[in-house]
């Protein structure tokens, strides 16, 4: 998953590349999966951006290919349905998307369309059977005569529902006469699975001779934090870092990923009342505190991404009056070039849902590539343009600390 997201991440940064999904399968056929299956879709404007970006990409995708197997890998082009737009497709929460990747028998050509078109009319007709779309497949591994199909149910219930019926139906026999399975897999869209997922982040400064007792403190608040449902992951960092003046006592910065806002408020409500969270509280001054979502809605988990030994940044910061529409362009030029550094491993953006402020996660291999890369940044224009027109309320460099 590590790799998948870092590919995924260069990958979204390409010209061109318009859309990229992850769905996650819950059942397949005719056999049951024995491991896990995940569908990838990205969409290209072109054939000659499908080009360019395989030639730069390839090294890239080589240490995320390393980890998984194919069932298939094909290029599409489609030919029956609305228009499909992957931003979209299967994103309501509980639809479910059935992706059918189909060898025809040879010599079987005209019958499987016509056995096909008749079988997708018949399963049109139930209830909760939202959209089909076929495909022509038009480059990918072992791809000859391989056709793709895809249907959208309104939810995992009425794809139950139907399956009895249909599976008896004798246009439904005729058309699986006419082709081999290669892949056929049920599937939820992983954006679905996570997107209410929010990310709680506390930079706190210790007080002065508190040390001993704020470790002491936490430990005890964070054994009682993870027992509760709903708490997805829990993370500790020390600051090494922070600008433009340092630090005079530690910082550590607790992050904690929950199921969604719902479970924040009922876990709050529990244990702030707490003795724990009252003799935590007392060692410590509260820097900054905010709770996150992604900003561009899409499912983000730091463990995919972070490892022992990397550093993270994080920054929370908002435009200053006046320069909101400068943001987006002046952000663009300043990341480009964080990308370009060595030892660069992502960044997402997040908005706090309490405050509106844009705060940005940025992950490098290691301390010295953090420290190379701002001593190059930092006199760069594009830094001092963007760095402009924020109003910066936060800002760490940090690495992994214990957490129990």
């Amino acid at each position: 998953v590590r790799e998948r997201s870092r590919f995924v991440q260069k990958l979204k940064e390409q010209e061109g590349v318009s859309n990229d999904r992850e769905f996650q399968s819950f059942y397949a056929l005719p056999q049951p999966d024995q491991r896990e299956v995940f569908i990838g879709m990205t969409q290209y404007e072109s054939t000659e951006v499908l080009e360019r970006v395989q030639q730069e990409l390839s090294s890239a995708f080589a240490p995320f290919a390393e980890q998984m197997d194919l069932k298939a890998y094909v290029f599409l082009r489609q030919t029956e349905g609305p228009a499909l737009d992957l931003a979209t497709l299967a994103l309501q929460p509980g639809q479910v998307l059935e992706v059918g990747v189909r060898r025809v028998h040879e010599g079987r050509d005209k019958d499987f369309h016509a056995y096909r078109k008749a079988f997708v009319d018949k399963l049109g007709s139930y209830p909760g059977v939202l959209e089909s779309y076929e495909f022509e497949v038009v480059a990918g591994m072992d791809a000859e005569r391989l056709a793709v199909g895809m249907t959208v149910y309104e939810n995992q219930e009425a794809l139950q529902k139907l399956i009895p019926d249909i599976l008896q139906q004798e246009v439904t026999k005729q058309y699986f006469e006419t082709f081999e399975v290669i892949a056929s897999q049920f599937a939820f869209s992983t954006t679905n699975i996570q997107a209410t997922m929010v990310q709680e982040i506390a930079i706190r400064k210790v007080k002065a001779g508190q040390e001993e007792a704020f470790k002491a403190a936490r430990s005890a608040l964070i054994k009682k934090l993870k027992a509760q449902d709903g708490v997805e992951k829990d993370w500790e960092f020390q600051s090494f870092f922070t600008m433009p003046e340092p630090d005079d006592s530690d910082v550590y910065v607790g992050m904690t990923r929950y199921r969604s806002p719902e479970v924040v408020k009922n876990i709050s409500e529990k244990l702030m009342q707490s003795p724990e969270a009252a003799n935590f509280f007392a060692t410590f001054d509260m820097k900054a505190f905010v709770l996150v979502q992604a900003e561009d809605g899409t499912a983000f988990k730091l463990e995919d991404v972070l490892a022992e030994g990397n550093v993270l940044e994080v920054a929370i910061r908002s435009p200053k009056a006046g320069t909101e529409e400068q943001f987006p362009a002046l952000r663009k030029a300043f990341f480009d070039l964080i990308a370009q550094q060595e030892g660069y491993l992502f960044d997402k953006e997040f908005v706090d849902l309490q405050s509106n402020d844009k705060v940005v996660l940025i992950g490098w291999r290691s301390q010295a590539d953090f420290q190379q890369a701002l001593g190059a940044l930092s006199t760069r224009p594009e830094m001092q343009a963007f760095f402009g027109i924020l109003d910066v309320k936060a800002y760490q460099a940090l690495t992994l600390s214990r957490n129990d």
